[in-house]
């Protein structure tokens, strides 16, 4: 029997314009909602390991890109 990869859920509220756009996005990559925001954060998560090798990431670090 094959396990979970993912068994931690994220809940986000969004504004209607910003679901509308990610919902495009995900579509456009024919990719679901979890797998477009899985991408997002993989992508996020491996760039702050490059970029502060042992120094803690900040939330802002998202916004200065």
């Amino acid at each position: 029997m094959k396990g979970r990869t993912y068994t931690q859920g994220i809940t986000i509220f969004t504004t209607p314009q910003m679901y509308t756009d990610v919902k495009n996005a995900s579509d456009k990559m024919e990719i679901s909602l979890s797998e477009f925001f899985r991408i997002i954060l993989r992508e996020y998560l491996d760039r702050q390991q490059l970029d502060h090798k042992g120094k803690e990431a900040s939330f802002y670090d998202l916004r200065e890109k």
